[in-house]
């Protein structure tokens, strides 16, 4: 080992995928025969093996328990400071119960007997198997360990899959822990579905609402009704109109099962084994209702206004979102922005809290008188050479849309299906940067804001006073942008903050622009300050 020291240097890495200990549950391992692989059991006999071995351990063993090896990108915290630690030439040795402990997937197996070789730290096993992947042999030998390990976990999965596709086709759907409507208990091995019977009666109420002639009833009025009387069951904290109809709109009420995915469509000639919440025919009525295109609703947000996600609520900080309300005009709506977090605690202290809200029509207005301010003010600076090119970014924005094509659609099986979804959450986030990076740089992209300048304004600068008889012009061609390009704008110059109403005060003077330009801010200042 290459500039180790007289004492070797060793670092314990131990996994288990079971649950977890922190959290006070007894591992999977240790409930049966095989307690040896347990997260106790392996830091016992790997300190034993250090002990005995003469190895010095660096710091404390770095456990991950129930984190799955086989998945690439899992957060296994122990793997990423083994990682460091290797990189850093603090260990001379890696003590595992066996190769597969230590990664399962190809990718992080290479990753770490690669960084091993390049920093001469050997791998002992607990059945005395020492490999140095610097050597050939041992390299050999390595990558078939680690090989077999990946080996047995794809078949793993592929055998629990098949598992599940059978029971599928059988009928023999498996309770998930906690689902509205079902129940599911430790103590049934086979974990069938049975029912909950206050939250079915629940989903019955809601079916006989909806299919009712004299009144049907809508998912808003069925929400706030279970908003009172019933808890949500995950991470949501409250019921909502859209997490309402997917529990309605579940083919497994009826005893249906699903085709694939979240499809609402079934498999044919096939019966649930379990008790129904509702029989078909109601079952059926109600999916048609909810499907049907001219009962479709939305909770009334609406994402093309100018400053929805952008402006946020002075008491809170939250986003405002528009939504649309019922106006006094026959047949016209009133669009107004309202604070997300309105709607959206159960919290007692939270709801005697005014957030605000503001007129849609008159806040839009306010806000492009603020973005023809700020381009007379630094609009010289959109010029030829400032011009961002977003094709090269449309172009990515493209690619990755059809990977994530590809992916649903079954074309890409390169992947494991056991990844696909990890996959898809990394391409979300992804595409969710690289939108954000398309309108910011899309904000320094106006050739016509540009020429418009030139043309109307000249070089100079000209205080905002004297640009009068441009204003309106200015305005036009604002307004002829596509909203992603006026909604870019928006984000480039400033941040919006919409504070309480006060009583007397002018509505703008709640609309606080704070300018995200240095230039632009000086200039905003420079104004402040001569009045």
């Amino acid at each position: 080992m290459a500039d180790s020291p007289s004492i070797p240097r060793a670092a314990l890495y131990v996994r288990v995928s079971s649950d977890d200990v922190a959290k006070g549950h007894v591992t999977r391992e240790e409930k049966g025969e095989q307690a040896s692989v347990s997260i106790r059991a392996q830091q016992t006999r790997g300190l034993a093996l250090i002990q005995a071995e003469g190895y010095r351990l660096v710091g404390t063993p770095l456990v991950d328990d129930g984190i799955s090896g086989y998945k690439p990108g899992a957060n296994r915290q122990a793997f990423a400071e083994l990682m460091r630690t290797i990189k850093a030439g603090k260990i001379d040795v890696i003590v595992a119960r066996a190769i597969d402990r230590i990664g399962c997937n190809d990718e992080e197996n290479s990753l770490i007997r690669l960084s091993c070789a390049d920093k001469g730290v050997l791998f002992h096993t607990f059945d005395g198997n020492k490999m140095d992947p610097r050597k050939s042999a041992d390299k050999f030998q390595l990558q078939l360990y680690q090989s077999l390990a990946e080996l047995q976990s794809a078949q793993k999965s592929e055998t629990a899959r098949n598992v599940t596709e059978q029971r599928r086709v059988e009928g023999r759907l498996r309770a998930a822990k906690k689902t509205f409507g079902w129940q599911w208990e430790k103590g049934n091995p086979a974990r069938s579905m049975l029912l909950e019977p206050v939250e079915a009666e629940a989903i019955r109420d809601a079916y006989a609402a909806i299919v009712s002639s004299d009144s049907p009833a809508s998912l808003a009025s069925i929400r706030n009704r279970w908003n009172e009387l019933y808890p949500t069951v995950g991470k949501a904290e409250v019921w909502t109109s859209s997490s309402v109809r997917t529990v309605l709109l579940r083919p497994s009420n009826a005893g249906f099962v699903r085709l694939h995915g979240r499809t609402l469509d079934y498999l044919p000639d096939v019966r649930g084994q379990w008790e129904h919440i509702t029989d078909e025919q109601t079952y059926l009525k109600v999916k048609s209702i909810l499907t049907s295109e001219s009962r479709r609703t939305t909770t009334g947000r609406i994402s093309e206004r100018l400053v929805s996600g952008i402006a946020t609520c002075g008491v809170c900080g939250n986003v405002m979102q528009a939504n649309s309300v019922a106006s006094k005009v026959p047949g016209e709506r009133r669009y107004t922005y309202r604070c997300e977090s309105k709607n959206r605690t159960r919290d007692a202290s939270e709801k005697m809290k005014r957030h605000v809200t503001a007129d849609a029509t008159e806040l839009d207005a306010y806000t492009r008188t603020q973005i023809v301010y700020a381009f007379i003010k630094v609009g010289d600076r959109f010029n030829e050479e400032s011009r961002a090119d977003t094709a090269k970014l449309r172009d990515d924005h493209d690619v990755l849309k059809r990977t994530r094509s590809e992916l649903l659609s079954g074309v890409g099986e390169l992947y494991e299906l056991a990844d696909i979804s990890s996959k898809l959450r990394q391409l979300k986030d992804e595409e969710a940067k690289l939108i954000t990076l398309i309108e910011e740089t899309e904000a320094t992209k106006y050739e016509g804001l540009h020429d418009l300048r030139i043309g109307l304004l000249g070089a100079q600068r000209i205080d905002f006073s004297d640009a009068s008889q441009y204003r309106k012009a200015l305005l036009e061609r604002f307004d002829a942008l596509p909203i992603h390009e006026r909604r870019a704008l928006v984000k480039y110059f400033y941040k919006i903050t919409i504070q309480p109403r006060i009583k007397g005060g002018s509505a703008t003077k709640r609309y606080e622009f704070t300018a995200r330009d240095a230039e632009l801010a000086k200039a905003m200042t420079a104004e402040e300050d001569s009045r």
